[in-house]
């Protein structure tokens, strides 16, 4: 019993298959030619995204310790600024306030930033030091706002 019956015609089944083959071949053609500049505009967007910003002054000692200095960027614009404050992680016992980033985006935004270092407690140290080392640099900010 025969329930259906296809009737291909090998020669227009193969015609077929070769529009929709140069049809794939020039559309894949088609997608790299573009996706090129789209990936090296992409590329060169990430490494101005990740492009380091030399501070406005750089290791400012805010206390009489070695580590207790911050770097400050500050945001160009009329008045008084907001400050953003990166207290970097590492469960105060590691890491570095150069972990900082994406400070463009903050200055673009007329925002000011500061990125504090801190006592560790890998130093001998014990808690809180390391949080009144972090509270000492904001009083440090707020000192120091006007200049």
């Amino acid at each position: 019993m025969e329930i259906f019956k296809i009737d291909v015609r090998v020669p227009a089944f193969l015609e077929i298959m070769r529009l929709l083959f140069i049809t794939a071949l020039a559309a894949l053609c088609f997608c790299s030619a573009t996706a090129a500049p789209q990936a090296e505009a992409k590329a060169q967007s990430k490494k101005a995204k990740h492009a380091v910003v030399a501070p406005t002054y750089a290791d400012v000692a805010y206390d009489i310790h070695e580590r207790t200095v911050l770097d400050f960027w500050q945001a160009e614009g009329d008045g008084p600024r907001p400050v953003k404050v990166y207290i970097h992680g590492g469960g105060w016992s590691q890491v570095d306030k150069k972990k900082q980033k994406g400070i463009e985006k903050f200055l673009e935004a007329e925002i000011s930033v500061t990125a504090i270092n801190y006592r560790l407690l890998n130093d001998g140290i014990t808690l809180p030091t390391p949080v009144h080392d972090a509270a000492r640099a904001i009083q440090f900010l707020r000192f120091k706002a006007k200049e």
